[in-house]
C-alpha cells in the first residue's frame, strides 16, 4: 500500500482506493480533468480545487505542469485520501490539502476548479470567484445541463464570463474568465448581496 503499481509511468496519476469523490469515472471529472490539463499547459501556474476529493483534479494540474496546486474539503476522509494520493504521485512539496472552507483560503489562483453540485456554486459562488486571479479561469462542474442558466447568471455578476461549455452524459461543464478587476467586483457584490441560504 502507498506504492505506485509502475513507479516508471510518467504518464499517469496514481489514486489509492478511498471513500472519496473523483477517480476519473465520472463524466464530470474526466471533462474537470480536461480542461484542468489544458489550462495549465497553456501557462496556468497555480491551481485551487474546491471539493478537491481524492484529490484528483490537483494533481492533474502538477502532471500536468502546475508549480501548486491546493485542494481544500469540508470532508475528512477526502483529505486523508488527498494527501495519500499526493504521497503517491511524489507531489507532496507542490500539494497542499487540507479542510479549511473556501472562505477562508488566501490568496488568488491561475485557475480555480469546484467539481461540487449545484447548491454549493450557488451558496459559495463570491468566496469561489475571490480566488480566481486577474485574467485566471474558473472550472465548474458537477451540475446537469438544465442548471446552466442559474450558474451562469450568478457568476456574470460576479464579474466572470463563460468562455467554454463541455457536455457529457446530461452533465455541464462551464469555464469562465476573469477579467482584471473580477475579483474585486466580487467582493462587493457579496458585501451587497444577501445570503442564498
Amino acid at each position: 500500500q502507498g506504492e505506485r503499481p509502475d513507479a516508471g509511468r510518467a504518464d499517469a496519476v496514481w489514486l489509492e482506493p478511498a471513500l472519496a469523490f473523483g477517480f476519473g469515472e465520472h463524466a464530470t471529472t474526466r471533462m474537470a480533468a480536461k480542461v484542468v490539463e489544458r489550462l495549465v499547459r497553456a501557462g496556468a501556474a497555480t491551481v485551487l480545487d474546491v471539493g478537491t476529493g481524492s484529490g484528483v483534479l490537483a494533481l492533474v494540474a502538477l502532471h500536468a505542469g502546475a508549480d501548486s496546486a491546493v485542494g481544500v474539503d469540508i470532508d475528512a476522509e477526502s483529505v486523508r485520501a488527498a494527501k495519500q494520493n499526493a504521497r503517491l504521485n511524489g507531489a507532496t512539496k507542490r500539494a497542499r490539502f487540507s479542510g479549511t472552507a473556501v472562505e477562508k483560503v488566501t490568496g488568488s489562483f491561475d485557475v480555480v476548479v469546484a467539481n461540487v453540485d449545484r447548491g454549493t456554486l450557488l451558496d459559495l459562488a463570491a468566496p469561489i470567484a475571490r480566488r480566481v486571479s486577474p485574467a485566471g479561469a474558473l472550472v465548474v462542474t458537477g451540475i446537469l445541463d438544465d442548471d446552466r442558466a442559474d450558474i451562469e447568471g450568478r457568476y456574470r455578476e460576479l464579474g466572470l464570463e463563460p468562455a467554454l461549455r463541455l457536455h457529457e452524459g446530461g452533465f455541464l461543464l462551464v469555464c469562465f474568465r476573469a477579467p482584471r478587476g473580477a475579483a474585486r467586483r466580487a467582493a462587493r457584490v457579496a458585501k451587497k448581496a444577501p445570503s442564498r441560504r
